[in-house]
């Protein structure tokens, strides 16, 4: 678990370390900067996770494996059903602010990190991925049986295998052969694709850049 110490001594994630030890050292203005640090380091952060996951649904609307309302774009391109459902989410860090601030982080941190682990399992990353799945939660099974940790450890363990069957039986889908997976092609698209066209793409990008993107693009 982990845990953060907070003034008064109690432990919870509400509070930031780094302010809190500033705060103790007694250095002003520091704390204040390091939350302007941790803000902006959230909101790019959180910006391109948006941006990873409203994009995704919007490929697999694409490809007919989400429900077609995600392939809704706004005028200027953007898939804005996704990119609602993708935000939507950031409504559970609330749970954070409650007295179960340490137990909420611990389940957001446990389950964001299985599936990234799961998302990972291929081929020969297999056998360690599932090792480093089974042990995560160690803890969980002494000095006795938690639940709570179990669950946070390992739920994401059981939701995926149930979902990907489902998704098989569902889709009448089976899984493909190896020699029957056209990888060549793909990889020599990609080589191509710098040089078919690639001044009037840029120029054409550039253009349809609104005056909000250029600022953007100056700052970053």
């Amino acid at each position: 678990h982990v845990n953060f110490l907070c003034q008064g001594g109690v432990f919870d994630c509400t509070h930031s370390p780094f302010v809190i030890a500033f705060s103790s050292a007694g250095i002003k203005g520091i704390p204040s900067v390091m939350n302007a640090i941790i803000l902006t380091s959230a909101f790019s952060s959180g910006n391109a996770c948006t941006f990873l996951a409203s994009r995704t649904l919007h490929g697999l609307a694409l490809d007919g494996h989400a429900p077609s309302i995600f392939l809704s774009l706004n005028r200027f391109g953007t898939p804005y059903v996704a990119v609602a459902v993708s935000v939507i989410w950031g409504a559970i860090a609330y749970t954070g602010l409650n007295q179960g601030s340490s137990q909420a982080f611990v389940w957001l941190v446990a389950l964001a990190t299985t599936a990234g682990i799961i998302s990972w399992i291929i081929y020969y990353a297999l056998v360690m991925n599932v090792l480093i799945l089974i042990f995560s939660g160690w803890n969980s099974f002494t000095p006795t049986f938690n639940f709570s940790s179990f669950a946070s450890n390992y739920l994401n363990c059981i939701i995926f295998p149930i979902l990907f069957i489902l998704c098989k039986i569902w889709l009448r889908d089976r899984m493909p052969a190896l020699d029957a997976i056209d990888i060549r092609s793909e990889l020599d698209s990609i080589q191509l694709e710098p040089f078919e066209d690639g001044h009037a793409q840029e120029v054409a990008f550039k253009a349809s850049l609104t005056a909000y993107d250029r600022f953007l693009n100056a700052i970053f």
